[in-house]
């Protein structure tokens, strides 16, 4: 409940003491804790891989994230993945990319900071809307990759695309 009330407060006003790219890195590390992956993409106790571009804007305040514990898996950030799907469980996607059927993986979550961002098959979009941030799930496009994303955690999104 600490965890959803985190999320909540998080996603309600964007506060003086944490910037949006600050506050958009922790709800993206936090919804983690709700997505399940398929055992044979990550297996108990593995390390949970999230690459993202050098350049992303977001690049900074998601290194800050690096090392939490995510379900018993340490988040492990990786800059500048030449081919996500590959390598990571986590592909954050930049605003001047869209997530590339290479990127369709079985396993692979994608996720990005852009308006309209769930058009480009991204699953959790986080953006700042009227001052606060905000996030949209594309269950869907989870669910067609092997994903599951928790209720508890569709229940506090903005929007939910469910077909």
């Amino acid at each position: 409940m600490a965890v959803l009330a985190g999320i909540a407060a998080a996603a309600t006003t964007a506060r003086a003491d944490a910037s949006a790219p600050e506050l958009k890195a922790r709800i993206i590390v936090r919804a983690l804790l709700f997505a399940q992956w398929p055992a044979a993409v990550l297996q108990p106790g593995q390390t949970l891989v999230m690459c993202l571009a050098e350049e992303h804007p977001l690049a900074g305040a998601v290194a800050r994230q690096d090392g939490q514990m995510i379900n018993g898996h340490r988040l492990q950030l990786r800059r500048g993945a030449t081919d996500p799907s590959k390598q990571c469980h986590v592909a954050l996607v930049g605003p001047n990319e869209r997530a590339p059927m290479a990127q369709r993986r079985h396993g692979l979550l994608r996720v990005g900071d852009v308006l309209g961002g769930l058009k480009d098959d991204v699953m959790v979009n986080v953006q700042v809307e009227l001052g606060r941030v905000v996030f949209d799930v594309n269950l869907k496009a989870a669910r067609e990759d092997g994903l599951e994303i928790d209720t508890r955690l569709l229940r506090l999104a903005r929007f939910v695309q469910q077909d």
